[in-house]
């Protein structure tokens, strides 16, 4: 019995974990960046070991990972738009038009970064006020020659939204701005991935 109910305990404690969440006017989104090594069909995703790898992957379009020392894990835009699918089941990548409408219910795009931001880890006093839970950290990105950069004051995250053969979407946040820049960039660049609910 006490077996029994000690696996009950594991299985409700995981699946709460993995679907942690936060509610945002009428959307529900995770509350970290995504973090997996395998695709929702079990298929491993590339995880590049080296710049020299990194750089590689993007050239060839390639679905790549890159993960640092302290255990962030970013993500190319092949990755993103692979059919196997980088979310969990039940959630997905949010295209623009769904960051557009977070920003809406936020106040506008002026004064919505403050309130993803978290409290704390953001340098020179540019922390946010973490208003719902979302808690946006300053990872900065991994550029396309597989080099970290601008950590501690920016944070990007990827859209699903295609520009053209070379470009999607993005959302980033920076430390000395209270609102949220949209713009395009490289698909080989590795940036974050926030989740919303289906």
């Amino acid at each position: 019995m006490r077996t029994t109910l000690f696996m009950y305990f594991l299985i409700v404690f995981s699946c709460t974990s993995l679907y942690s969440q936060v509610k945002i006017g009428n959307q529900t989104w995770t509350p970290s960046n995504l973090n997996v090594l395998t695709f929702q069909n079990g298929e491993t995703i590339f995880a590049a070991k080296s710049e020299d790898e990194w750089r590689t992957a993007g050239f060839e379009k390639k679905p790549a990972l890159f993960k640092t020392a302290s255990g962030e894990v970013f993500y190319n835009w092949y990755a993103v738009f692979d059919t196997r699918t980088i979310s969990p089941k039940g959630w997905h990548v949010p295209s623009l038009e769904e960051f557009q409408e977070l920003v809406a219910f936020l106040g506008g795009i002026d004064v919505a970064g403050k309130k993803l931001k978290s409290t704390t880890d953001w340098e020179k006093e540019g922390n946010g006020t973490d208003d719902f839970g979302f808690a946006a950290k300053p990872f900065g990105q991994v550029a396309f020659m597989g080099n970290q950069i601008q950590t501690g004051s920016y944070g990007y995250w990827w859209t699903k939204s295609e520009v053209s053969m070379k470009e999607a979407k993005y959302v980033s946040l920076f430390w000395n701005f209270d609102g949220i820049q949209i713009g395009n960039y490289n698909k080989q660049v590795g940036l974050s991935i926030r989740c919303i609910k289906d």
